[in-house]
């Protein structure tokens, strides 16, 4: 006990009130030296002793740590995020330069191409780190609930970045991928516990929890790089498997959890009609937005208008909600797959 310590080191008088604080500070950083001896010997040591004790016990409280301190150097932080970047931005623009990337409509990947893809590269990995960093911050200070900040970044992520891909070039898809690149890196920073990427891992996270970040946020942004890889812009398969995931499936579970409580499916206790619905409208709603965006910007070429393609997007997306209601599997790969299959045959213009 360090309160009879301390009465019996006052009786002796053998130490300064200096040296009686220098030991109360040591105990306190670290009691579990104390329990081991080291405490009472230095109390009854001269001042060199007890700074040499200080020593010895940072040493040990060092050595105990080795392990976490090892673990920490091996993840990669915000030097890594950032050296993921450039080198991803970096290899792209030595690809473009050196013409050997695929082209679509233009012979020669000209070097106001690459700048303009550069600078929305940018410029939209700008915008999405900035949202992200709202959603987490609101987590943060409990503004937002966890599981709401999860379900809006969700919602959101996709369709807002596909607002930016009419602004690359013919040929940018390259580049537009290196953003999802990027997320997915963070997220396996995230993972880790790292302390510069905390506040995402609890925003994306149902419980909180770092590992969560590898499970259904990362199977998300990998979704969103072959979506760009095999789609682009350039036809509505994509279009249709990104909306159902992001729209469709994050509206699903917001409007379920507050107006689905006396609608439950009778095979599911955890899906409701009201989620259902707002899959179906929410999901229909985002891939005719986009598909129109598309459409008016020259990216995509529609045989016959919007209007008409109404029909087969509800079609598409109610056959999307039905399997999000399944349990087979995690519904950010279910559910784009799905309505990617179906789009093939029913909207691939």
């Amino acid at each position: 006990d360090f309160k009879k310590v301390f009465m019996q080191m006052s009786k002796m008088r053998l130490i300064s009130i200096t040296q009686l604080l220098l030991c109360f500070s040591v105990y306190a950083l670290t009691p579990t030296a104390f329990k081991a001896g080291y405490g009472v010997s230095a109390m009854r040591n001269n001042h060199c002793q007890g700074l040499q004790l200080r020593y010895k016990i940072q040493n040990l409280r060092a050595s105990d740590s080795q392990d976490f301190d090892a673990n920490r150097k091996k993840t990669p932080g915000k030097k890594g995020i950032v050296g993921i970047a450039i080198g991803s931005l970096v290899s792209v623009i030595l690809a473009a330069k050196a013409q050997i990337l695929p082209l679509q409509a233009e012979a020669v990947y000209t070097d106001s191409m690459i700048q303009q893809d550069i600078f929305i590269t940018l410029l939209a990995g700008i915008a999405g780190a900035s949202f992200v960093k709202l959603c987490t911050f609101l987590a943060a200070e409990n503004v937002l609930q966890p599981r709401d900040s999860r379900k809006v970044i969700h919602t959101l992520s996709a369709p807002v970045y596909m607002l930016f891909w009419p602004l690359f070039s013919p040929a940018g898809r390259y580049f537009a991928m290196c953003v999802p690149l990027l997320n997915a890196f963070r997220l396996y920073i995230a993972s880790t516990g790292t302390f510069e990427e905390k506040d995402l891992a609890y925003a994306v996270s149902r419980t909180g929890e770092e590992k969560e970040a590898l499970e259904g946020p990362f199977v998300y942004v990998i979704v969103l790089f072959f979506s760009i890889l095999l789609f682009w812009r350039d036809n509505m398969i994509g279009i249709s498997a990104l909306s159902t995931m992001a729209a469709g499936d994050g509206m699903a579970d917001m409007i379920g959890r507050r107006l689905g409580k006396g609608n439950k499916w009778f095979f599911s206790k955890s899906k409701s009609m009201a989620g259902t619905a707002a899959f179906i409208l929410f999901s229909s709603l985002v891939t005719v937005g986009i598909t129109g965006w598309f459409s008016s910007t020259g990216c995509l070429s529609l045989p016959n208008s919007i209007i008409d393609l109404i029909p087969k997007i509800i079609a598409v997306c109610s056959a999307a909600a039905f399997i999000e209601l399944l349990p087979i599997g995690d519904d950010n790969w279910t559910v784009p797959v799905s309505s990617a299959i179906l789009a093939a045959f029913f909207l691939n213009v």
